[in-house]
């Protein structure tokens, strides 16, 4: 069962919740963000969530087209380690912050 089938059959929040092994008040946010004037459906919801998740995350800085990605899996089999390559692109290019990549990140 879906939430927007058990709130056209006229389920409460709570009763739903339960069904659906949730919190009350993570259902409570899904529909007020996702709710419009003609009430909850899911098809809607699931296309605004899918167009949120792509505006709100930037590309990753070692994506696998990216020139990080090339040095870092190459220094990484020379067995250099991630402090090694962190420190050395900042040396490399110490003018463009947008490359720079923390140990944790590598």
């Amino acid at each position: 069962m879906t939430l927007a089938s058990l709130l056209q059959q006229g389920h409460s929040l709570r009763s739903i919740a339960k069904v659906l092994e949730r919190s009350p008040s993570s259902l409570s946010l899904e529909l007020a963000r996702n709710g419009g004037a003609a009430g909850y459906t899911s098809q809607p919801a699931l296309q605004a969530t899918s167009v949120r998740r792509v505006r709100s995350r930037p590309l990753p800085k070692l994506y696998a087209d990216g020139a990080l990605s090339h040095i870092d899996s190459r220094l990484l089999t020379w067995l250099w380690s991630p402090c090694q390559i962190a420190r050395t692109v900042r040396r490399i290019w110490p003018d463009k912050p947008e490359l720079h990549v923390s140990h944790k990140t590598i």
